[in-house]
Protein backbone atom coordinates (compact mmCIF):
# COMPACT_ATOMS: atom_id res chain seq x y z
CA UNK A 1 0.00 0.00 0.00
CA UNK A 2 1.29 3.69 -1.00
CA UNK A 3 1.22 6.09 2.09
CA UNK A 4 -0.19 9.54 1.19
CA UNK A 5 -0.05 12.46 3.54
CA UNK A 6 -2.92 14.62 3.68
CA UNK A 7 -2.37 18.30 4.86
CA UNK A 8 -4.69 21.51 4.72
CA UNK A 9 -2.46 24.09 2.28
CA UNK A 10 -3.95 26.96 1.74
CA UNK A 11 -3.12 30.66 0.92
CA UNK A 12 -0.23 30.95 -1.39
CA UNK A 13 2.06 34.17 -2.63
CA UNK A 14 5.01 34.67 -4.50
CA UNK A 15 7.78 36.24 -3.45
CA UNK A 16 8.72 39.64 -5.46
CA UNK A 17 11.07 37.23 -7.32
CA UNK A 18 9.23 35.01 -8.17
CA UNK A 19 11.48 32.13 -6.68
CA UNK A 20 9.71 31.36 -3.33
CA UNK A 21 5.88 30.60 -2.61
CA UNK A 22 4.72 31.11 0.92
CA UNK A 23 1.83 29.32 1.62
CA UNK A 24 -0.13 27.91 4.77
CA UNK A 25 -0.10 24.55 6.11
CA UNK A 26 -1.59 22.40 9.08
CA UNK A 27 0.17 19.62 8.46
CA UNK A 28 2.17 20.58 11.90
CA UNK A 29 -1.42 20.44 13.58
CA UNK A 30 -1.76 24.27 13.51
CA UNK A 31 -1.68 26.67 10.59
CA UNK A 32 1.69 27.42 10.00
CA UNK A 33 3.34 29.50 7.43
CA UNK A 34 5.94 27.67 4.91
CA UNK A 35 8.28 28.86 2.28
CA UNK A 36 8.92 26.18 -0.53
CA UNK A 37 11.12 27.23 -3.51
CA UNK A 38 9.20 27.47 -7.02
CA UNK A 39 8.76 26.00 -9.69
CA UNK A 40 10.85 22.74 -7.76
CA UNK A 41 8.44 23.19 -5.19
CA UNK A 42 10.37 20.60 -2.93
CA UNK A 43 11.67 21.05 0.71
CA UNK A 44 9.53 23.40 2.15
CA UNK A 45 10.78 25.63 4.92
CA UNK A 46 8.59 26.69 8.08
CA UNK A 47 8.69 29.90 8.75
CA UNK A 48 6.81 29.98 11.95
CA UNK A 49 5.95 28.45 14.97
CA UNK A 50 3.16 30.21 16.72
CA UNK A 51 0.94 30.04 14.37
CA UNK A 52 0.47 32.02 11.32
CA UNK A 53 -1.84 32.82 8.57
CA UNK A 54 -2.20 35.07 5.13
CA UNK A 55 1.57 35.02 4.42
CA UNK A 56 1.78 38.44 1.92
CA UNK A 57 5.14 39.96 0.43
CA UNK A 58 6.37 43.45 0.54
CA UNK A 59 8.54 44.73 -3.15
CA UNK A 60 11.75 44.18 -0.65
CA UNK A 61 10.82 40.70 0.39
CA UNK A 62 9.60 41.26 4.11
CA UNK A 63 6.97 38.35 4.71
CA UNK A 64 3.51 39.70 6.43
CA UNK A 65 1.30 37.58 8.32
CA UNK A 66 -1.45 36.98 11.02
CA UNK A 67 -0.93 35.84 13.81
CA UNK A 68 -2.14 35.48 17.15
CA UNK A 69 -4.10 38.79 16.78
CA UNK A 70 -1.28 40.24 15.43
CA UNK A 71 0.24 41.44 11.92
CA UNK A 72 3.66 40.14 11.72
CA UNK A 73 6.72 40.84 9.70
CA UNK A 74 9.40 38.41 9.16
CA UNK A 75 12.62 39.37 6.67
CA UNK A 76 13.81 36.37 4.51
CA UNK A 77 16.59 35.64 2.57
CA UNK A 78 15.48 35.25 -0.88
CA UNK A 79 18.70 33.84 -2.59
CA UNK A 80 18.70 31.26 0.37
CA UNK A 81 14.81 31.28 0.99
CA UNK A 82 14.93 30.97 4.82
CA UNK A 83 13.33 33.42 7.89
CA UNK A 84 16.34 36.22 8.93
CA UNK A 85 15.88 36.97 12.49
CA UNK A 86 12.54 37.00 14.67
CA UNK A 87 9.77 38.16 13.41
CA UNK A 88 8.24 41.77 14.68
CA UNK A 89 4.87 42.84 15.43
CA UNK A 90 3.75 45.46 13.14
CA UNK A 91 0.33 46.12 14.61
CA UNK A 92 -2.41 44.35 16.67
CA UNK A 93 -5.97 43.73 14.60
CA UNK A 94 -8.63 41.46 14.75
CA UNK A 95 -8.47 41.18 11.02
CA UNK A 96 -9.53 37.66 9.55
CA UNK A 97 -7.65 38.58 6.25
CA UNK A 98 -5.23 41.47 5.24
CA UNK A 99 -3.11 42.68 2.00
CA UNK A 100 -0.21 45.33 1.94
CA UNK A 101 1.07 47.87 -0.68
CA UNK A 102 4.22 46.83 -2.01
CA UNK A 103 6.03 49.03 -0.16
CA UNK A 104 5.13 47.59 2.91
CA UNK A 105 3.61 51.35 4.23
CA UNK A 106 -0.19 50.41 3.68
CA UNK A 107 -2.88 47.61 4.88
CA UNK A 108 -5.82 46.80 3.41
CA UNK A 109 -7.37 44.77 6.74
CA UNK A 110 -10.69 42.69 6.55
CA UNK A 111 -12.47 42.86 10.09
CA UNK A 112 -15.61 40.85 11.48
CA UNK A 113 -18.53 43.50 11.59
CA UNK A 114 -19.27 44.39 15.33
CA UNK A 115 -22.08 45.94 14.65
CA UNK A 116 -24.82 44.23 13.15
CA UNK A 117 -26.64 47.29 13.46
CA UNK A 118 -25.28 49.03 10.79
CA UNK A 119 -25.17 47.88 7.78
CA UNK A 120 -22.29 46.37 5.25
CA UNK A 121 -20.26 48.35 2.58
CA UNK A 122 -21.35 47.60 -0.83
CA UNK A 123 -18.82 48.31 -3.66
CA UNK A 124 -20.69 48.62 -6.93
CA UNK A 125 -18.35 48.34 -9.92
CA UNK A 126 -19.22 49.36 -13.72
CA UNK A 127 -21.65 52.37 -12.65
CA UNK A 128 -21.22 54.95 -14.63
CA UNK A 129 -22.56 52.12 -17.66
CA UNK A 130 -25.33 51.33 -15.54
CA UNK A 131 -26.35 55.18 -15.52
CA UNK A 132 -25.53 55.34 -19.01
CA UNK A 133 -28.12 52.75 -20.13
CA UNK A 134 -30.83 54.67 -17.94
CA UNK A 135 -30.20 57.48 -19.60
CA UNK A 136 -30.72 55.79 -23.21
Amino acid sequence: AVATEVADESDGDFSPDGHWLAYVSRKTGRYEVFLVPFPSVDTPRQVTTSGGTGPRWDASGRLYYLSNGNIMAQAVDLAAGRAVGAASVVFGTNAVDFDVTRDGQRFLLEVPNSRPDHPSLYVRTNWFDEIRNKVK
